[in-house]
């Protein structure tokens, strides 16, 4: 679980530098559920969005993706121009 949480938080900074680079968002919120069976990240801005093209030609996205991979987990991003952005991941724990 060691090399997960890295994992996690290395998806997280991306996220998180990619709403700072790119949104132009007035709001970001993170949320981090600890459940009994899972983890569950959520980083959502109000930022000017993009197309779901732009999310497979972009490196950062697909690294993020990437990652989430190396530790079997399921990595979602959700956004549309001009209705910001919803990147989540949720760990399985057992």
């Amino acid at each position: 679980m060691h090399n997960d949480k890295l994992i996690i938080f290395r998806i997280a900074q991306e996220e998180l530098n990619n709403v700072l680079k790119h949104a132009q968002a007035k709001d970001i919120s993170v949320l981090l559920m600890y459940l009994p069976a899972k983890i569950i990240l959520s980083i959502k801005d109000d930022g000017k969005g993009f197309s779901p093209e732009l999310a497979q030609k972009s490196l950062g996205l697909q690294y993020m993706a990437h990652r989430a991979g190396l530790i079997g987990d399921a990595f979602t991003l959700q956004s549309k121009p001009g209705e910001g952005t919803l990147a989540q991941l949720i760990v399985a724990t057992e």
